[in-house]
């Protein structure tokens, strides 16, 4: 995933947002079709059959990506490469937090929704339906925020982020929990693509060089924040269903959205104030200058 990051941010510089949009519909796709793929193999040809098909599946796709990959060469361009300076960032260390917060409540919803939704004695197809719809929202919904997150990221990481937290207070009923999940499914994608793109974007406009090294940096935090959420979601879902059940679990959820929330609005004013203070200065420069007269003295000799 991260080779695949790169090369997208490479081979599409002026389209980042729309390309990645349609990387995450194709994994989105993937998340949905492979369980029940899975299933279906699984009942024809035993265990090892649905590994032998997508092992077939990954050798086909390597002989198809030799001849068709595009070549990408990137450019040395001087400017900071220095990794802690990279990450210790503001705008880089709100969107990996978005990054975490988004996988941690897929992994925790995986582990969790299912023992709350047998009080509601659903049929099998019914409740695998429930858990498709997330990731069905968000396969379908990336190219639109794809398109519109070339513009602002930011803002629609935090519009992604306010949908995520308005759905998580609703997880209750059935008919509610359905309609959550399709209002955290349009919040997920928001905040995963504006994400990526934002990190990009922020990282180029502090100086670091506008190449292969750059990408690389910045798909490897959006995949090490992906692997990080997705280990943490199911723990602590698991812990929490144990000890205090799924609602409240869902609102430990939620107040973890809310203060990622919170960090995002902050961020957002202090680049508010940080761009007002720049205007300010390039409207001072622009200003004419105004030269006091000189008084000379003469004095005779």
């Amino acid at each position: 995933m991260t080779a695949s990051f790169t090369i997208i941010a490479a081979t599409f510089p002026d389209s980042v947002a729309t390309s990645f949009s349609l990387m995450e519909t194709a994994f989105g796709l993937g998340l949905i079709v492979g369980p029940t793929i899975g299933g279906a193999l699984y009942q024809v040809g035993g265990f090892v059959l649905p590994f032998v098909i997508n092992g077939g599946f990954l050798l086909l796709g390597f002989i198809i990506l030799v001849f068709l990959l595009p070549r990408t060469e990137g450019e040395r361009q001087n400017g900071p490469r220095n990794f802690c300076s990279f990450l210790f960032d503001g705008g880089i260390l709100s969107y990996t937090f978005s990054i975490i917060t988004c996988l941690l409540f897929i992994g925790f919803n995986s582990a969790t929704l299912e023992p709350h939704l047998r009080q509601f004695n659903l049929t099998p197809v019914v409740l695998g339906v429930i858990f498709v719809i997330t990731g069905a929202i968000y396969a379908v919904t990336t190219p639109i925020w794809g398109k519109v997150c070339d513009g602002n990221p930011l803002f629609i990481n935090l519009s992604g982020s306010t949908m995520v937290c308005v759905g998580l207070l609703f997880i209750v009923l059935l008919w509610t929990v359905i309609g959550s999940l399709v209002l955290i499914g349009f919040g997920l994608s928001a905040k995963l693509v504006s994400s990526f793109v934002g990190a990009l974007k922020s990282t180029i406009s502090r100086g670091f060089p506008d190449n292969l090294a750059t990408y690389g940096m910045v798909s490897a935090l959006f995949s090490t924040s992906c692997s990080i959420g997705a280990f943490v979601g199911p723990s602590i879902g698991g812990l929490l269903l144990d000890t205090t059940g799924y609602r409240m679990g869902t609102v430990v959820i939620f107040a973890l959205e809310a203060a990622f929330l919170i960090i995002l609005l902050l961020y957002l004013f202090m680049v508010a104030l940080k761009k007002k203070d720049k205007e300010a200065s390039e409207r001072e420069a622009l200003l004419p200058r105004t030269y006091a007269r000189r008084t000379y003295s003469y004095s005779s000799v």
